[in-house]
């Protein structure tokens, strides 16, 4: 389960029975995922978030080291966790990913089986940085071990040694196998075949290949051992055949390859000593291909190769040998072949570029020319007992899960793993499930349906018709695998067990489905329908239980409808069977500011924040300490804003931030 998707489920109601509580338990506020280490390969990306864990996107460049099975299920274009937990930061190279822990333990990653293997048993490591095929180490006592390919003096232990393919990092767990090259440094940086390192005293040294000069001692001439570059520096960044470093009076210096104005001098003319390119630089990243640096005042700059060309034909897009800014408010950023990421303040994560192989996480292939954050902005989300569907700030809804009815709205009926856009403009969504899936929980039957309203008020709806669900006047269409619009005028919809409700922007209430109910007086009011019919008006919101419903009118009456085996009506009395319904809206109470349904139960919130809850209690979802059903509302809490009911348990949100849960507890 992605990060994002794992904090959507802890919203919504989807409950699986483990643990039954009997009043409401504090529980931790819920926030947007905090980032606080990035790194950008090839196309693909890493990030570490506050809580220690770590998740990949994107396809890593490899040899043949991978079957096409290993990849089956997996939707890379959003992020996926990769094993175990306590992650400080991570490196991320064209085909490896390695990364700290808080502990000091240094890791390698399967980005691909999304699994971890400790390098060595050392666990007092800082930093660790990869080049192609040769590994730096940082320790916490300053000193600096390599290990690796070392056909062009990468190691800087005075010899040249062999070629390897890889860092050697991914197969190493032995200590011995790595060698000290000195002592007193605080940072490291690799590129293709050179190395960088930084004292405590601002000095700079450099070794490995230096063919385009990026060792920056005015030669062409590799060298196997650390050599003296400059002094008073406090950043350093290396990548491809190119040297950036940032001294501490702010300035940035770059030296080596500038075939694609990487340096950011104005030229595209490789030197061989440091050149200024510019002045207020707090960090700078730099890839083979482009260049993100950080000023002081929070604004993020880059330049070099904007994409790299994604067919034969295509044109490569230049972002230009001087800095262009790209953002403001950042703390730090990571420059890819062909795409970068920006880190905020706040912990949010933004990235930008080439997107062909899934590596920004945005759940989409298209190229993103300017920063788009990962993993937040989020106001909306449902859930049912087999999928899930989000829409984000941007009006753009997302599903996944179980898709036998073609729920998820993507043009098939397979399931998914992972989150999938299928439209833009969205303003309100609902979900729902068939009776059979509610009673039986059968996902083998699951009869999944998604409706979704749009800003110009038209309603779309998609998934499993067998009973009207859709409300499209097509009785014989059993299900759509895409979002059909099936009506105008709508502002909310809501949706329950094979049936839906929507309140129009007039305040009329409508209702289509299984036995949705219908108008006082109506004929007919004991059948399915598969056309919207309107039952009422004046209505703000509604809310769908299995087969009951909730409305809220304008003047904050509550009224209900539908089954009442349990109570859930709130009326006083219950039904002795299934088949004894109330089939028009009855008025339950007054006051009220919110509602909300659960399978079986009911709760509301009035206008001065107390919280009221009837029906089934049978798992202390009323939250009032017992778990005896109440067929009338009672106060079971103060000081609510939000709430939200699901299958067993609820979950709400008062007026301090705080979040609270109580009856049967989520599975997370």
């Amino acid at each position: 389960m992605k990060f994002f998707e794992k904090l959507l489920r802890l919203l919504v109601c989807a409950a699986v029975l483990t643990l039954a509580w009997v009043a409401p338990v504090s529980a931790a506020e819920v926030a947007t995922p905090r980032f606080t280490s990035v790194a950008v390969g090839r196309s693909h990306t890493a990030a570490v978030q506050a809580d220690g864990s770590l998740w990949v996107w994107g396809i890593p460049a490899c040899n043949p080291c991978q079957t096409p099975a290993v990849l089956a299920g997996r939707d890379r274009s959003l992020p996926l966790q990769v094993v175990g937990t306590g992650y400080k930061s991570v490196v991320s190279m064209t085909q490896s990913m390695v990364a700290v822990k808080h502990d000091g333990s240094l890791w390698a990653i399967d980005a691909y089986k999304l699994t971890a293997n400790q390098v060595i048993e050392a666990s007092d490591v800082s930093a660790v940085a990869t080049g192609a095929g040769f590994t730096l180490v940082l320790k916490t006592d300053g000193s600096i071990w390599t290990a690796g390919s070392n056909y062009l003096g990468q190691l800087g232990d005075g010899t040249v040694g062999i070629f390897q393919d890889s860092p050697i990092v991914v197969t190493v767990r032995t200590q011995s196998q790595f060698v000290q090259i000195g002592s007193g440094f605080t940072a490291i940086a690799a590129g293709n075949n050179h190395a960088l390192a930084l004292k405590a005293d601002g000095s700079l040294w450099a070794w490995g290949a230096n063919a385009s000069g990026q060792l920056g001692d005015g030669s062409t001439t590799l060298s196997s051992r650390p050599k003296l570059v400059g002094t008073g520096f406090k950043g350093i960044a290396a990548g491809g055949n190119r040297s950036m470093a940032v001294r501490l009076d702010g300035s940035l210096w770059g030296w080596g390859d500038n075939a694609n104005g990487q340096l950011g001098d104005g030229s595209t003319v490789s030197v061989a000593i440091p050149q200024k390119v510019g002045d207020g630089y707090d960090s700078v990243s730099t890839s083979a291909e482009r260049t993100v640096a950080l000023k002081q005042d929070g604004t993020l700059w880059h330049w070099g190769l904007l994409t790299l060309p994604q067919a034969v034909g295509d044109a490569a897009k230049a972002g230009g040998t001087v800095p262009q800014q790209i953002g403001t408010g950042f703390i730090g950023g990571a420059a890819g072949v062909s795409h970068a990421a920006g880190l905020k303040a706040d912990g949010s994560l933004w990235m930008w570029g080439d997107n062909s192989q899934g590596q920004l996480g945005i759940g989409e292939n298209s190229f993103i020319e300017n920063p788009r954050q990962i993993g937040s902005g989020y106001r909306n989300v449902a859930a049912s007992l087999y999928h899930s569907a989000a829409l984000s700030s941007d009006g753009r809804l997302r599903t996944w899960g179980s898709n036998l009815s073609g729920e998820l709205g993507d043009g098939s009926t397979l399931p998914s793993f992972d989150a999938k856009a299928v439209g833009d403009g969205f303003v309100n969504l609902a979900i729902g499930a068939s009776t059979n899936d509610i009673y039986y929980e059968n996902a083998n039957d699951s009869g999944g349906f998604t409706l979704g309203v749009k800003s110009d008020g038209s309603l779309w709806a998609w998934g499993d018709n067998r009973r009207g669900q859709l409300g499209n006047s097509q009785p014989l269409q059993r299900q759509s695998l895409v979002p059909l619009r099936v009506g105008e005028g709508f502002a909310n919809v809501a949706a329950g067990g094979g049936q839906a409700f929507g309140v129009k922007r007039d305040g009329s209430l409508w209702a289509w489905g299984i036995n949705p109910g219908a108008a006082p007086g109506a004929v007919g009011a004991n059948t399915d329908r598969f056309a919207p019919v309107q039952i009422g008006s004046d209505y703000v919101a509604v809310a769908a239980g299995n087969l009951h419903a909730i409305g809220l009118k304008r003047d904050g009456t509550v009224w209900t409808w539908g089954q009442n085996i349990y109570g859930q009506l709130g009326d006083g009395s219950k039904s002795a069977n299934d088949s004894i319904r109330q089939a028009v809206p009855k008025q339950v109470g007054a006051g009220y500011a919110a509602i909300s349904a659960g399978t079986y139960f009911s709760m509301g919130i009035k206008t001065d924040g107390s919280l009221w809850a009837w029906g089934r209690n049978d798992d202390a979802q009323l939250g009032d300490g017992t778990v005896t059903e109440s067929l009338v509302p009672k106060q079971v809490g103060v000081g609510f804003t939000q709430v939200s009911a699901g299958r067993r348990h609820a979950l709400g949100i008062k007026t301090d931030g705080s979040l609270w849960e109580w009856g049967t507890k989520l599975d997370l």
